[in-house]
């Protein structure tokens, strides 16, 4: 969800505020990317007003500020992932670009434990 405060309000912060139970991005902008959610969903693109009421409710749990905010847009972000949660990590069928995609919702390929593994992938070198 992307908010904007209002020009004479304080900053409701000035920088990345994480918790357990999401996060809150302040933009130079004066606007904030608030929130993620991660379901299973195949390809539906569609934001669930359960699930913007869930997001928002955690955010405001952790920084109460967010309440006076305004929404501007509520977006959906498609991340893909793997049936069993392993990472793909190496070629794509497309020539040229490599994959490196973990199963986490950020992308991580295969956690810190097998980075090194990763790179050596990504990189080409066998």
């Amino acid at each position: 969800m992307l908010a904007r405060g209002r020009p004479a309000d304080a900053p409701v912060c000035r920088r990345v505020v994480r918790s357990v139970d999401g996060s809150v991005v302040p933009r130079r902008s004066g606007r904030y990317w608030i929130g993620t959610s991660v379901r299973e969903a195949g390809y539906a693109a569609q934001p669930r007003l359960g699930t913007v009421r869930e997001v928002l409710a955690r955010a405001a749990g952790f920084l109460p500020a967010i309440e006076d905010l305004q929404v501007e847009r509520i977006g959906i972000g498609l991340r893909p992932a793997t049936a069993d949660g392993m990472p793909l990590i190496g070629a794509s069928a497309v020539p040229g670009p490599r994959v490196g995609r973990g199963p986490r919702p950020r992308g991580d390929p295969a956690g810190a434990h097998n980075r090194p593994a990763a790179i050596v992938q990504l990189a080409g070198v066998s």
